[in-house]
């Protein structure tokens, strides 16, 4: 993986959750299922309005469709995330699990579970790259380690943008991007002995 640091974060743009490409570029075979092997995180995921499979699943929205192949995928990626407590945080007398549906989940999730929330959605599609944009910010550093290391097991390349030194040591290069409008940039070997 590697670490990018930039100083301007003048580039930095929020995709949503998917990388779109312009209807310019052209199709072409290593374009075709891009967004299955890319999947960006920014530091405050956008929250669908929805049932809790449907924060894990977003941007596809499943509604009111039970599958239990895709409803054990989202409860691993909650269960990796340490959210599985919304699950079961059901109002009394109302549907629980998968189907709980919160008015507005950005009131109700605190800024650590709204990241938790993004880096569930990673390890739902485990795709081939994540690129995580300040994604574990609000996170506790030991959860974070675990987080890194387990997108390591399931081979998932991760791009980090960050300006947190710490996040270096999940990392074996590190690219900063300079903000002396040249549009330079350094790419150096950080791996260290572990």
């Amino acid at each position: 993986g590697s670490v990018a640091n930039d100083r301007s974060r003048s580039f930095a743009t929020d995709f949503g959750d998917r990388l779109r490409l312009p209807s310019s570029v052209p199709s072409a075979p290593f374009l075709h299922d891009l967004n299955a092997r890319v999947f960006y995180v920014p530091q405050r995921p956008y929250l669908a309005h929805g049932s809790l499979r449907d924060q894990v699943t977003y941007p596809e929205v499943c509604g009111k469709k039970r599958d239990a192949a895709l409803d054990a995928r989202v409860l691993e990626a909650l269960r990796t995330v340490n959210l599985l407590k919304l699950v079961s945080d059901a109002e009394p007398g109302r549907a629980g699990g998968l189907d709980v549906t919160k008015h507005d989940w950005a009131d109700v999730l605190s800024g650590g579970e709204k990241q938790r929330i993004g880096l569930a959605r990673v390890f739902f599609r485990a795709p081939r790259c994540a690129v995580l944009d300040e994604a574990t910010s609000a996170v506790n550093p030991d959860e974070e380690a675990l987080f890194y290391q387990r997108l390591a097991t399931l081979g998932v390349t991760v791009f980090s943008i960050a300006h947190r030194p710490e996040l270096e040591r999940f990392h074996h290069k590190k690219l900063t991007l300079l903000a002396d409008g040249t549009g330079g940039w350094t790419l150096e070997d950080i791996r260290k002995e572990r």
